[in-house]
């Protein structure tokens, strides 16, 4: 009954989508811009795809760089401050695929990835400095801590595929920011609903006529996400919908998405978010023991926090 609601209502996400604001570079231009913002994210995906299998894909990075100035200029400015080089060829107008090779060759294929994470990162961050409501600027400041909490979580239980975890951890949140954005009484509708203890799913219905799933799915399909992130944001209410194959990243952003969660409250600690933790981590087919979970989160705490006190910190 709920999905064949859902098909006659997606006509709705379609009128919905085309009176979204711009949000291109800061969030706030993503849907009437489409075809440029796709090209950053799929830009920035295939970028850190690329910094992962550096054997395969050196020359297509230097390509896919050169088409980004912004990136570019990072890389080579990252490059000139590591190395301690003079800042001239920084400063030029025109940066050429030889200084930005020299500059991957100087500071490694790592520090590449990690710049152009920071650097996706910081559209959030802008945004966030941009817009004055506190609920928005939550789920910005949210989605940055999953992102890299999950890259943090995936390399603790081995999940290789660290782009895709972080890519999902920053458009985690993304159907319920836009809609935030577009329509903020619908939105304080949907907050009370859930307040009043409904199901997320059912407010959703009964204040947008959609669900927040399919929502992220089409937003997330224009900008030419891969398949498999897609899948893992657009069922994050409807598990049991996720693609077998998808699973594990599913897993691996709900285990996130409840630490991030758990991180918002005073009297969060180690201890107190054990209990769950030891069932995601038991699912991630991991093992381990209560004193070792300790010392692992506590510096993957430190690790999260400080990259996000460098972000929100560097204005």
């Amino acid at each position: 009954m709920i999905e064949q609601e859902l098909k006659s209502k997606s006509k709705y996400i379609d009128s919905f989508l085309r009176k979204e604001p711009k949000v291109l570079k800061k969030l706030d231009e993503m849907i009437e811009k489409t075809d440029e913002f796709a090209l950053k994210q799929y830009l920035y995906y295939s970028l850190m795809r690329l910094t992962c299998d550096v054997k395969t894909f050196k020359s297509d990075l230097v390509a896919y760089l050169a088409k980004d100035r912004n990136l570019a200029q990072a890389i080579v400015k990252k490059a000139t401050l590591a190395t301690k080089r003079t800042m001239s060829n920084f400063l030029t107008p025109k940066i050429t695929k030889l200084d930005i090779q020299k500059s991957i060759q100087q500071i490694g294929y790592t520090a590449v990835h990690n710049e152009l994470q920071l650097n996706y990162a910081k559209q959030y961050v802008d945004l966030y400095f941009k817009r004055t409501e506190q609920e928005l600027k939550l789920h910005l400041k949210r989605s940055v801590r999953l992102a890299f909490l999950a890259i943090e979580l995936a390399k603790l239980v081995e999940f290789k595929d660290t782009s895709s975890a972080f890519f999902a951890g920053m458009n985690y949140y993304i159907g319920e920011m836009v809609l935030f954005m577009r329509d903020q009484k619908r939105y304080q509708e949907y907050k009370k609903l859930l307040e009043k203890g409904l199901d997320e799913k059912t407010a959703e219905l009964a204040s947008f006529g959609f669900d927040l799933g399919e929502l992220s799915s089409k937003m997330l399909q224009r900008w030419q996400m891969p398949d498999h992130i897609i899948d893992v944001i657009a069922n994050k209410e409807n598990p049991e919908e996720i693609r077998f194959n998808n699973q594990k990243l599913d897993t691996l952003m709900r285990f996130a998405n409840y630490i991030v969660k758990a991180m918002d409250k005073d009297d969060a600690s180690p201890q107190s978010v054990w209990n769950l933790a030891s069932d995601y981590l038991i699912k991630l087919n991991l093992e381990i023991d209560p004193e070792k979970w300790q010392e692992e989160i506590k510096t993957i705490f430190i690790k999260v926090l400080e990259t996000q006190y460098t972000l929100f910190n560097s204005k």
